[in-house]
């Protein structure tokens, strides 16, 4: 008899890549995992992020398509070949930088011993958006945020227990990966996870990530559970032909200049640097905002980390 079929969690990349404990299949049929630092046991994830970077790393009969995407902590780098080639042949469709949701199972590479590399097979890619991504960050807030807080319950009790955290309210699978992490990685660091949720947080308001005044887009998503081919129906309301931006072509070349000028090697160029600079040329926040959005969404944009927008 088979096991269900697995949770496909909302995971932020830096807790995944802080992952080294692999968890073996218990039975012939039970899926393996890989235990993060604050006890989540996955094996499937599904993650909405800009993909950076496509390649195919094989032959152009035998393809083997390789991607990194970015969401805002940092990367998953995620592959798909021959078996399971509709993922394939939507990476191989997609032009970088591109918004796209993604559910993977969890693949572990250990080089040698003490190195643990993981990546993401992909069964599901499909095109996504700059709203999906945002309310995918909420979603994955929302679960770190529980994490965080049953971490802190278990570092208060004198001796944490599984029984003890399912006592004060976790479910009995939290409970045993977080007495597991504690026992595989030692105390997690709360400050950093603290830190990675405020961040996040912050990222997702839109005077932060240049979509200002375009809540209602990000936020009036159905369906806390929906998948990935939900999301790309919602793809479908693209801006009406009659629409007219509220600035010049003269301005959007400015602020494309800008971000130019601004941004160092792959790293992008700081927001609050590229508002200061445009303000000096005449341009408001607002105008910045609404430009660097459309721009995004049409990919000549794209933000490779939290708060630095880059130019394609």
């Amino acid at each position: 008899m088979r096991a269900p079929r697995e949770i496909a969690h909302r995971l932020f990349a830096e807790e995944f890549n802080s992952s080294t404990v692999e968890l073996e299949p218990e039975g012939e049929f039970s899926p393996g995992h890989v235990l993060t630092p604050l006890g989540l046991c996955v094996n499937r994830v599904l993650v909405v992020g800009v993909i950076t970077d496509v390649e195919n790393i094989s032959t152009s009969g035998d393809p083997l398509w390789r991607a990194r995407l970015s969401d805002p902590t940092e990367t998953y780098y995620i592959s798909a070949g021959k078996y399971s080639p509709e993922a394939a042949g939507a990476l191989a469709r997609i032009t970088p930088p591109a918004f796209a949701a993604v559910v993977g199972k969890v693949r572990v590479y250990r080089p040698e011993e003490g190195v643990v590399y993981l990546s993401l097979k992909a069964e599901t890619v499909v095109p996504s958006t700059a709203a999906l991504r945002d309310y995918w960050v909420l979603e994955a807030c929302r679960s770190l945020k529980k994490r965080i807080e049953l971490a802190e319950e278990a570092m208060g009790l004198e001796k944490p227990t599984v029984e003890a955290l399912v006592s004060l309210g976790a479910s009995r699978s939290q409970a045993e990966g977080l007495i597991l992490a504690l026992k595989r990685y030692g105390p997690p660091d709360l400050e950093r996870f603290r830190a990675m949720l405020e961040s996040c947080l912050r990222y997702v308001l839109p005077e932060m990530n240049g979509r200002a005044g375009e809540e209602e887009e990000a936020f009036a998503i159905p369906g806390e559970k929906e998948g990935p081919g939900e999301m790309a129906s919602e793809e479908a309301e693209e801006p009406g032909d009659d629409e007219v931006p509220g600035y010049s072509k003269e301005e959007e070349a400015k602020v494309i200049k800008i971000v130019e000028s601004l941004q160092t090697g792959t790293k992008g160029a700081p927001w609050e640097k590229i508002v200061e600079r445009a303000k000096k040329e005449g341009l408001s926040k607002e105008t910045v905002d609404q430009i660097v959005m459309d721009l995004m969404e049409s990919g000549v944009l794209y933000e490779p980390s939290i708060g630095r927008i880059r130019k394609t």
